[in-house]
């Protein structure tokens, strides 16, 4: 994976949890598990946990309240169909972003927009 170092070792199933992120794409946990029908989901949350605070992948709550889970490789936004869950990755400038905020004693550390509504599908 690209933002990966070459020199970071991971345990067998803790890599298994990466690999499914090679691909980009969003996932629940339970469909980790699904993926990886050798691993019980509560080793999937603790690899989860530990790839969260080393920064390999983020968390993020797109719909219904369910976490969800994405490779924390480069920094982009949502949209999710409210009907059938579809996320779509938006590339959206963070400088521009930035601009849209308030002129307040606030420094932004990142922004994180979630776009919701219907697609055509």
């Amino acid at each position: 994976m690209t933002g990966i170092s070459k020199k970071t070792r991971f345990s067998p199933k803790r890599q298994a949890v990466m690999d499914i992120f090679d691909n980009g794409g969003v996932y629940t946990a339970p469909e980790i598990a699904e993926l990886l029908p050798d691993m019980d989901l509560t080793t999937v949350y603790r690899n989860l946990k530990h790839l969260i605070t080393a920064g390999y992948i983020k968390e993020l709550t797109l719909s219904n309240g369910v976490a969800s889970y994405e490779s924390a490789y480069e920094n982009h936004q949502h949209a999710v169909c409210k009907n059938c869950g579809k996320v779509y990755h938006l590339h959206i400038d963070e400088t521009q972003l930035k601009k849209l905020i308030p002129d307040i004693d606030f420094e932004v550390e990142n922004v994180e927009i979630i776009i919701k509504g219907h697609c055509k599908n």
